[in-house]
């Protein structure tokens, strides 16, 4: 584990690691921009793109989200205000250099010569689903125009959230879907269709409500509303329960899940013939991420049981814990075997080679 001083590092956020870069938001002269530097050398960073201007706050935010999408790195800042201002997304090209691709409050996928885009904008809208060609402004809306796409219903609590779960495989775009807003209809909200590009027909995929799902090696994992873990094929087929408990996070490694439950915030691994494995028990993982054969769990603040610290724990495969800090942790990003975090109250940045 080493310090790192970046140049013109902004103290108060974290950053990315992308194929061998560290991606970070810095300050020049007032000039707020994002860098990145070498993993084989901090100290000479580029510029990657600027952010703005100045001490207003409407034209230079510091807080970047990062995103990989098509094996590329995507981020989006905000500008403007919360009512009239917009998030500015933006591709790193193959010279290191942020082109932005669109704006508004949104998700989207690459799709042919543009993207396929969901609607984020408040309040949720119905027919919020399309494509738009790059470099043209006329939209082709996408699946049946009365219905919602891509928000989730809390029909109990009231209110909705994006579930940012928008996946294309060939010409069909997954989507959940609300076929009605009315507050006594239980039936058909939260479900998730596949949508044809070319014809627009719709095909119901799960009737389980579903908040959140993604698709790996041509396998649906769908969260459930109440937070169990389904798996079925690309058109439902085969259907059936992979957790039957609640979970808060997991992640896919070949024929092996790893998952957070989100009453014990334990940790587990389990195998393709069943078997459960508790690889994280004496405190609670709010977030699991993957780099190379290590996981880096993100602890929970454990309350008056551990006092207010919290941090972060490596683990192999095995469940061996290679690094840990119980500082508090701000943010942590790892790739391969690095891992770079940053700390609460002293904002100072640490790397740490997982493998020597």
């Amino acid at each position: 584990m080493q310090k790192l001083d970046l140049p013109y590092e902004n103290k108060v956020t974290g950053g990315k690691l992308f194929n061998g870069y560290y991606y970070y938001t810095g300050e020049d002269k007032g000039e707020g921009n994002i860098y990145r530097v070498s993993l084989n050398d901090f100290s000479n960073a580029s510029k990657v793109c600027k952010l703005g201007a100045g001490n207003d706050p409407y034209t230079y935010n510091p807080y970047i989200s990062y995103y990989e999408k098509d094996n590329e790195l995507y981020f989006s800042y905000h500008v403007g205000g919360a009512t009239m201002g917009c998030d500015v997304y933006h591709k790193v090209n193959r010279d290191g250099v942020g082109e932005e691709v669109i704006s508004g409050y949104l998700d989207f996928k690459n799709y042919k010569e543009g993207m396929i885009v969901v609607n984020y904008c408040v309040p949720p809208s119905r027919g919020g689903l399309y494509y738009i060609k790059s470099g043209q402004e006329e939209r082709k809306r996408i699946g049946d125009s009365s219905y919602l796409y891509g928000w989730i219903r809390y029909i109990n609590e009231g209110g909705y959230s994006p579930s940012n779960s928008l996946d294309i495989r060939e010409d069909w775009v997954y989507e959940i879907v609300s076929k009605t807003d009315d507050k006594d209809d239980k039936t058909d909200i939260n479900k998730l269709y596949k949508i044809n590009f070319d014809t627009n027909e719709m095909l119901l995929v799960s009737d389980i409500p579903t908040k959140r799902f993604s698709i790996i090696d041509d396998k649906i994992y769908a969260t459930s509303m109440d937070d169990k873990l389904y798996t079925m094929g690309l058109n439902g087929e085969q259907e059936h329960v992979l957790l039957d408990t609640a979970i808060n996070d997991y992640i896919i490694d070949g024929d092996q899940l790893y998952y957070v439950a989100k009453e014990s915030g334990e940790l587990f691994c389990q195998k393709n013939d069943g078997t459960v494995q508790c690889l994280m028990q004496e405190r609670k993982v709010a977030h699991i991420q993957k780099a190379n054969d290590y996981f880096v769990c993100i602890l929970e603040n454990n309350g008056e049981a551990y006092g207010e610290a919290y941090g972060l724990v490596v683990l192999d495969k095995e469940g061996n814990q290679i690094f840990k800090t119980l500082d508090k942790v701000r943010t942590a990003t790892a790739e391969g075997d690095y891992l770079i975090y940053k700390m609460e109250k002293s904002q100072q940045s640490y790397v740490v080679r997982l493998k020597l």
